[in-house]
């Protein structure tokens, strides 16, 4: 993918690329000769992460030693190559918080106070150091941003949102009790999202006109909504597409979504479970205690940002929008934003 990218300067796709590694071959030489690696891993491997849980002492020396990694590597190309704009990515505190959240948030009604907890402190003891070797390390010139893309709420129950469209009849399943594509009107695939088996669309549409696609999606709201769990509500709310996308690509996004109270979230596997008659739709031992995407209010869940450089004049608070950040960024750099661009530069 990258040698056929025309960029100047360079990039080591990580997280969510479609192909690993480096641009341009000298970056890649610098990597194999002074670090001795061909690729910079940026993230944990699959393996680890299934284990997180059974296995958290290998879990923080994988990340610890990823995140050392990606530090010294960043250090050294922002000392000693040229650019205009530098990002790097690390990945670790989101994995530990989704896994580990209940050993450092007291609100948690699973927490506990072991070892783990201490594990964790050091992690941000340790990203603290390292934004400072990076303040350290660029000219006082430079606009420093230290963000995070989302913020983190604690989990303890998930919907499984694919078991409770199959007892409501919205989802079919065959005979082995798999999901069946064409039998079914409604799907989600593990986020909150849910899917309308439309004609001409999907595959095997079975829902035709706009009238039975409209009506379908007012039912399938309705009945989440009327979802109680000892006493409560876990779903907020069910938005439809149009109300929460916008732009030239939104017949892309599901055609539902739900919003989860705090505490909650989506079951990740979008595959049909068996569990008792009382709750078959819930699970109550989630693989995460820390989530960020069940409520989907930045005031319940907020990130944070920090901006240190020569444009930000006094020191003030700062509340911006994600879509805020490259227009931002572009704006600092001297160049004008293109117009279909989401969000306003806040410097």
């Amino acid at each position: 993918m990258c040698d056929s990218m025309k960029v100047r300067g360079f990039i080591i796709p990580g997280f969510l690329s479609r192909t690993e590694g480096v641009f341009p071959p000298p970056i890649k030489e610098i990597l194999q000769r002074r670090f001795h690696v061909d690729r910079l891993m940026g993230d944990l491997d699959v393996d680890t992460l299934k284990m997180a849980r059974s296995n958290p002492e290998l879990f923080f020396e994988r990340v610890n030693h990823i995140t050392d990694e990606m530090a010294e590597i960043c250090l050294h190309l922002i000392k000693e190559e040229k650019w205009d704009f530098f990002m790097a990515v690390f990945m670790g505190a989101d994995r530990i918080q989704h896994f580990f959240w209940k050993y450092v948030d007291e609100d948690h009604p699973e927490y506990e106070e072991t070892l783990i907890g201490e594990l964790v402190e050091d992690f941000y003891i340790k990203l603290d150091r390292i934004v400072s070797r990076f303040l350290e390390g660029v000219p006082e010139d430079i606009c420093v941003i230290v963000l995070s893309d989302h913020g983190f709420c604690p989990i303890h129950k998930e919907i499984i949102i694919n078991d409770f469209l199959q007892e409501m009849k919205f989802l079919e399943t065959d005979e082995i009790g798999k999901i069946d594509l064409e039998r079914s009107r409604a799907i989600s695939y593990g986020y909150g999202d849910i899917w309308l088996n439309v004609r001409g669309r999907e595959p095997k549409g079975i829902i035709g006109s706009d009238k039975d696609y409209e009506d379908l999606r007012v039912e399938i709201s309705e009945e989440l909504k009327r979802i109680k769990v000892d006493g409560g509500r876990p779903i907020l709310d069910v938005k439809k597409r149009e109300q929460i996308y916008w732009g030239s690509y939104v017949d892309r996004a599901p055609d539902l979504t739900t919003i989860f109270d705090i505490g909650w979230q989506a079951a990740r596997q979008p595959e049909i479970t068996k569990r008792s008659k009382l709750k078959r739709y819930v699970n109550d031992n989630p693989l995460w205690s820390g989530g960020h995407d069940g409520t989907h209010d930045p005031a319940a869940v907020p990130g944070i940002i920090g901006v240190l450089g020569p444009e930000m004049r006094k020191e003030r608070e700062l509340r911006v929008r994600l879509s805020d950040v490259a227009p931002t960024i572009l704006g600092l750099m001297g160049i004008a934003a293109p117009t279909e661009m989401d969000g306003k530069p806040f410097y």
